[in-house]
């Protein structure tokens, strides 16, 4: 009698081992299962429907739009970049007026709507030029209102003023075409 209650004392330390085991084990799994997702909610980056980002770092470059990536923070940068239309009004007026092929002074007030487009090499590219200047409006204005004027200066010196105000639609065509490669 005395061996079989000391059997059925040995089965219960048993048990409370493998319990213990268990519960360790659970509570790992558990731990490991948080860190993960306390991990990827760290370090997953998600592109919403109007921007994309740039991841650099180990790896190269890498475009993500309508998609999303990780970015280890001691291994990769990344830069957001606004997919939105953007509309940036150019006003240039008295001693700032435009000069005509005629040099008549042309008070003139423009709206540009630019973009970028959703292409990868197109993102990349103004990744490169714009960095996180790409988000705003008048931050993009202040980077590229130069180039708006200049393009502006230049197809109004080719005009006469009659011109100008004739054919608005040619005059804003041939300022499009003169913008083209600078702000692609």
């Amino acid at each position: 009698r005395f061996v079989e209650e000391e059997g059925v004392m040995s089965f219960l330390v048993l048990a409370t081992d493998f319990t213990t085991a268990i519960v360790v084990i659970v509570a790992i799994l558990v731990a490991i299962f948080v860190s993960m997702i306390i991990a990827w909610k760290a370090f997953y980056k998600k592109a919403k429907a109007d921007e994309s980002f740039v991841r650099t770092g180990m790896g190269g470059a890498k475009v993500f739009a309508d998609a999303g990536g990780f970015i280890i923070p001691l291994v990769h940068e990344h830069k957001w970049i606004s997919l939105e239309t953007m509309r940036l009004e150019v006003e240039r007026k008295s001693k700032d007026a435009l000069i005509t092929k005629d040099k008549f002074r042309v008070d003139v007030r423009c709206e540009f709507y630019i973009r970028v487009p959703a292409r990868s090499d197109q993102i990349l590219t103004a990744a490169r030029s714009l960095g996180e200047k790409s988000l705003s409006p008048e931050s993009v204005k202040e980077l590229v209102e130069a180039k708006l004027v200049g393009a502006l200066r230049s197809v109004a010196a080719t005009k006469r003023m009659i011109d100008l105000h004739e054919d608005r639609d040619g005059f804003a065509d041939e300022v499009q075409k003169a913008l083209m490669n600078d702000l692609i």
